[in-house]
Order: C-alpha cells, then sequence, then structure tokens
C-alpha cells in the first residue's frame, strides 16, 4: 500500500496558530487533471457534500457514516469497470481503504452510542432457569462491550475478506466427483510408487504410516486447504463444509462443526409440552483440544493447520497463513474472543450439572487479550510488508477507531496534514473523520481539527469547488470563518458567482457582513480600489437582495 500520505517521524510539531494563509502550503499541488479519481468523476466530492448537508448534526452521525459508505461502494462499483483500462487500479486499493474505515467506524460507534443508552437489563437470562452454554455467551455478548466488540471486530474484517473469496470460484474440482485423494486410490490399485506412498486411503493414513499422497494429490490437496481457510478467514464456515463435501471429504466437513455451543431448549418445559432436539457439542472442550493439536501436527501444511488453529485459538499456527495486516489483526481479535468466551463457560456454573469438562492446552490461556498489545505484537511483526501496512493512513486510522483513541487519530492526522502533502481525497477523508470525531463528542485537540478543515476548504478553493465551501466553513470557529470565506469572496470576479456565494453563506448561517468587511481590507490593504458593489453596499449599512 503505497499511500502518499504516509505517515513519517510523529516528533515533527508546528505552532498551532496558523494562518489561513499558511496552510496553502499544505495542499498538494496535484491538479484535477492529474487525479485519477477527478478524471473518472468530480461526483465523488459533490456526494460528500450531499451526505453532510443531508446528515449535518451530531446526533445523526451513524446515518452519516452509512451514507459515506454508500457513496464509496457505489463511487468503487463504477470506478471497477474501467480501472484496468485507466490507471484507476491504486485510486481503487485507496476507495477500498477508505469503504473499510467508514465501515469500522459505523458499526463500532452504533454499538458504542446505542449500548449506552439502552438497558441492557431487559437482556437478562431467568436467573431460576439452567445456563446453558449458548445461553451463558449470549448474556456475556449482551452484557459486556468488551468481547461484544472484539467480535464486530472480527465480524468487519471477514466482511472484508468475502470480496477475495470470489478469486476461488466454487466450481473448481480438486478432486474427481466426490471421490477424494484419486490419484492415490489409483496408484494403490496399480501397485504403483509401494513404499513410498500410503496403502491406505483413510484420513489419518498419512500420519498413522507417516507416507505421502500420491504428487497429484499433495497439490490438489494444498490448494484445498487453502481454499478452506480462505473461507473460514471470510466467517464462511458452510462454505467451507459444502466444499469438503464435494470434495469427496464429508469427514472433515463434521471436524469444523465442533465449535457449535451446546443448548438445551426444553429446559423450563412443562410435562406435555412439544420436546425439541438439543443443540450444540456437549463435548466441545475435547473438540477443541483435537482441534489444537491438529494445528500442531508437523505433517500438515500451513493452510491445513492454520484452518484447525482458528478454530481451537492457537495463535502461533494461525500467523503463518496471514498475509496482510487486516489477516494479523483478524487472527488476535478471534483468539482474543475464543479465550474470552472460554474464560466465561469455565468460570461458570454450567448445564447439566457435573458435566465432565477437558483441560484446554495450558499455552491456549497464554493469548494477549490486550488490544493495545495486540497492536504492539502487529507492530513489531517479524515480516516487513506487515510492519509497513501497520503504517498505513488508513490502517492507522481503523487502529485508533478500535482502540478508541480518537485523540490520537486528530494528533496522527494533524502529523501527515503536515509532512505529507495529501491530495484533495486524501484531505476530503480527513476532513470528514474530523467531523465525525466532533461528532461523537470525545476530547480531542479542536486546534488541530480546525487546521485540518481549513486546509481541506483552502483545497476546494483551489480546485474550484466553490459551492461546498460555506458548509464546511460553517464547522469552523467564526474568526476562521471570516478568514477562510473572505479568501473565497476575493477570488471570486464574477457576479452571478459571488451572489451564490454569498448566499450560500447566508444558509449555513455564516456572518455574511463580517466576511464582506474582511474582503474590502484585504483588497484596501493590498492598495487595490477594485471593491465588489456587494462588499461596498454591506460596509456602508446598506442591505442587499442575495438573489439569483
Amino acid at each position: 500500500y503505497d499511500v502518499t500520505m504516509m505517515s513519517p517521524s510523529t516528533n515533527w510539531q508546528l505552532k498551532h496558530n496558523l494562518t489561513f494563509q499558511e496552510t496553502s502550503h499544505l495542499v498538494s499541488d496535484i491538479t484535477l487533471m492529474d487525479d485519477p479519481l477527478l478524471q473518472a468523476g468530480n461526483e465523488f466530492m459533490e456526494l460528500f457534500h450531499s451526505c453532510l448537508s443531508d446528515y449535518p448534526n451530531p446526533g445523526q452521525v451513524i446515518d452519516l457514516l452509512f451514507a459515506l459508505d454508500e457513496v464509496c461502494n457505489t463511487q468503487i462499483d463504477n470506478l471497477r469497470i474501467v480501472a484496468q483500462h485507466s490507471g484507476l487500479a491504486d485510486t481503487l486499493v485507496q476507495l477500498n481503504l477508505e469503504q473499510n474505515t467508514w465501515q469500522l467506524a459505523a458499526v463500532l460507534y452504533t454499538d458504542r452510542l446505542t449500548m449506552d443508552q439502552n438497558n441492557v437489563e431487559d437482556m437478562t437470562v431467568d436467573r431460576m432457569k439452567p445456563q446453558t452454554d449458548k445461553t451463558i455467551t449470549e448474556k456475556y455478548f449482551s452484557t459486556n462491550a468488551e468481547v461484544r466488540q472484539a467480535q464486530l471486530v472480527v465480524d468487519w474484517l471477514e466482511k472484508i475478506s468475502r470480496n477475495s473469496l470470489e478469486q476461488f470460484p466454487d466450481k473448481i474440482k480438486y478432486f474427481a466427483d466426490s471421490v477424494s485423494w484419486e490419484n492415490t486410490v489409483h496408484d494403490i490399485q496399480q501397485g504403483l510408487n509401494k513404499g513410498m506412498i500410503v496403502s491406505e486411503v483413510d484420513p489419518d493414513a498419512p500420519t498413522r504410516q507417516n507416507k505421502r499422497l500420491s504428487e497429484l494429490d499433495e497439490s490438489d490437496e494444498l490448494s484445498l486447504s487453502k481454499h478452506l481457510f480462505k473461507c473460514i478467514r471470510a466467517g464462511q464456515l458452510e462454505r467451507a463444509q459444502e466444499l469438503c463435501v464435494k470434495c469427496g471429504q464429508a469427514w472433515k466437513a463434521v471436524t469444523l462443526n465442533g465449535w457449535k455451543l451446546y443448548h438445551d431448549p426444553n429446559l423450563g418445559k412443562g410435562v406435555g409440552e412439544e420436546v425439541d432436539p438439543v443443540e450444540g457439542n456437549i463435548g466441545r472442550d475435547l473438540w477443541k483440544i483435537s482441534c489444537w493439536e491438529i494445528s500442531k501436527c508437523p505433517y500438515y501444511s500451513t493452510y491445513e493447520k492454520a484452518l484447525y488453529a482458528a478454530l481451537s485459538g492457537n495463535i502461533n499456527q494461525l500467523l503463518p497463513a496471514c498475509v496482510s495486516w487486516y489477516d494479523y489483526v483478524w487472527a488476535y481479535y478471534k483468539v482474543m474472543v475464543d479465550v474470552l468466551v472460554e474464560q466465561k463457560l469455565h468460570s461458570s456454573i454450567r448445564y447439566p450439572p457435573g458435566r465432565e469438562t477437558e483441560e484446554l492446552p495450558k499455552e491456549y490461556w497464554n493469548a494477549i487479550l490486550v488490544p493495545d498489545l495486540i497492536f504492539q505484537e502487529i507492530e513489531a511483526s517479524p515480516s516487513q510488508m506487515i510492519r509497513k501496512q501497520y503504517m498505513d493512513p488508513y490502517h492507522m486510522t481503523q487502529k485508533h477507531l478500535i482502540l478508541g483513541n480518537l485523540d490520537l487519530l486528530v494528533k496522527d492526522m494533524y502529523t501527515w496534514l503536515v509532512h505529507s502533502n495529501p491530495n484533495t481525497q486524501q484531505l476530503r477523508f480527513m476532513a470528514h473523520m474530523v467531523l465525525f470525531v466532533r461528532a461523537v463528542g470525545v476530547n480531542y485537540d479542536e486546534t488541530k481539527c480546525n487546521i485540518i478543515l481549513e486546509t481541506f476548504i483552502q483545497a476546494l478553493i483551489k480546485h474550484e469547488f466553490d459551492g461546498f465551501v460555506a458548509l464546511y466553513t460553517s464547522f469552523l470557529p467564526l474568526d476562521m470563518q471570516i478568514s477562510c470565506y473572505s479568501n473565497l469572496l476575493e477570488g471570486t470576479t464574477d457576479t452571478k458567482e459571488q451572489k451564490k456565494c454569498l448566499q450560500l453563506a447566508q444558509e449555513h448561517g455564516l456572518n455574511v457582513a463580517a466576511i464582506t468587511k474582511r474582503v474590502v481590507e484585504n483588497i484596501r490593504m493590498k492598495g487595490m480600489d477594485d471593491v465588489p458593489e456587494y462588499a461596498s453596499a454591506i460596509e456602508m449599512g446598506y442591505e442587499i437582495e442575495i438573489t439569483e
């Protein structure tokens, strides 16, 4: 991810009282024609402006986030058609990163803002009723924000991964029609490769006999394992099981099914009521231990081990199959949620009473359960590619959203602004993220937020998005409003455009009199006498009709 607003050292500090003119050098010199996104359609800026116009109030912040997500999704669909022929591939990468960020903010802060307001007592379980693994876990998720939001992160990352899953079409055949390891079967029947390959074809034969499959079957088995892991990575367990059955490995589909939480829906029913089947796996501990042991077996491929590591919480065997920042965060968070749930279950009184439980491996309980420490581990990854992706501004933003560190997000965006000469689209992203931070109402550096917004407004003026300036200027303090909007009017010579800008200023609550007074002062300070008619009239105390 070679993003042009990659953040260098964060030690560089700037003064906080930058003027409008002093921030102008922070705007990239990239013109509209040089920006591939704007070449494809300037409507992107218009759509974001429209979303903010529709949802300008802090109480509408969640609606705004979902609207921005939808704008990104629409533009990605439109641009994907021409991306391969017009040099927009890098733009699509950035748009996908941005859309993922808005989606993350929407799902996390929908929970953080609404669950604080709702009384979760109505979600509690009858204390007199015996508690099963399923009911204990459901209550745990409903009342514990930490584990619930960690699962939201996992869900978000799995949704992102579903797009790449399309690279593995369902129609592909790893083995002949519902027959697994057909080449090995053929070699055994023909007496070929004796002593080198297995003599039996049950699932445990390779590990039991310490022998290999036929070369073609090993290749197919590796491809199948990778496909199955991609399904699990995308949260598509049922799809993975269907694939196993299609490939003649129904036994493997069953091994993936032991995660289900035990529950007896008949508890509390009266005599004569209809009896429902019991759900889940009462021997889930034993199943998890088995998955853990499979994930450690040296015979299996990296993806086979990672497949069972994801089901058993074995982070050490899961990470080798991870190739991106998204994969690493998913792996750590999936394991964290798994361990937190097991901690809850093992510390609870569960139905049926006196049930036997198995002791999970000691290494299982060593998983990192502190989100800050998880990201420290990812930052220190031995993979240079992962460390580079960690520093990507979009991933840094996502990290701050996950951790709830919006004050640090503002600080980082300010650093990117003064170090990296961000282009118009990156400024747009940062400006709207600032508005989101303000709407949430957390502690943040107001001065840095204002400078980011002001720089974006400077970019709008430079690229002649004059109709958008008033709305964004309205989010600045009064003195900065006057400075920004007077700068716009000074550069607007067409009378019709001047009136349109003044009308928009009035609609968005700007102080038109103070702005026009500043325009006159600035023009006269430059030794010019060509003061616009509207400005002279307002300066003299006359009211003018601002209409088209």
